[in-house]
């Protein structure tokens, strides 16, 4: 097995930032804002927001998103799409190359992006942040094994936090007791 190497972000990913609403017009394309990343967890599947555009400034399904401007970014929250959408100006996105698009979400979502932000008065990510970051990956085979055991895990908590919370609402309903 090879070992782990140092790698630059940039050389893995395809960096796309969002464009503003007035690009756009009233549509049924689903357009991501930074507030419908509150309604997910991993997937970003949906969004408040339609509008229609230019197809080929859509983001691809598989990419990695996440705030890049403002405080939310302090939030880290980054998430994967799961189908095309297009995006607002306070959103980048990362699509892998030659990488695992789970492992490579893993790793973005564990480094806090707060982290590798401009440290102004509004916080920012930009391109210059991003290409030159250093990442350690294993070869691509370890990384396809790492990143579908963390999808399953990740899977089987969310799972089970959803059971709990079911448990306890009814629980809570019929005033019953918590056996443990």
């Amino acid at each position: 097995m090879k070992t782990w190497e140092q790698r630059k972000l940039g050389n893995y990913v395809i960096i796309k930032s969002g464009d503003a609403p007035s690009e756009f017009v009233d549509g049924d394309e689903p357009y991501l804002k930074v507030d419908d990343l509150n309604n997910s967890t991993v997937f970003q599947n949906s969004t408040k927001h339609t509008v229609k555009g230019n197809a080929e400034k859509m983001i691809q399904s598989g990419s990695i998103v996440f705030s890049k401007r403002g405080a939310a970014i302090l939030t880290n929250k980054v998430r994967i799409l799961e189908k095309k959408m297009f995006m607002d100006t306070n959103m980048m996105a990362l699509t892998p190359v030659e990488t695992d698009l789970y492992f490579l979400y893993f790793l973005i979502s564990e480094e806090n992006l707060s982290k590798i932000s401009d440290t102004s008065t509004i916080p920012q990510i930009n391109n210059k942040h991003i290409i030159p970051y250093t990442i350690y990956l294993p070869c691509l085979m370890e990384q396809q094994r790492l990143g579908k055991v963390l999808i399953l895990l990740s899977n089987l908590i969310a799972a089970n936090e959803y059971n709990l919370k079911n448990v306890l609402s009814i629980r809570g309903r019929f005033n019953l007791p918590l056996l443990m």
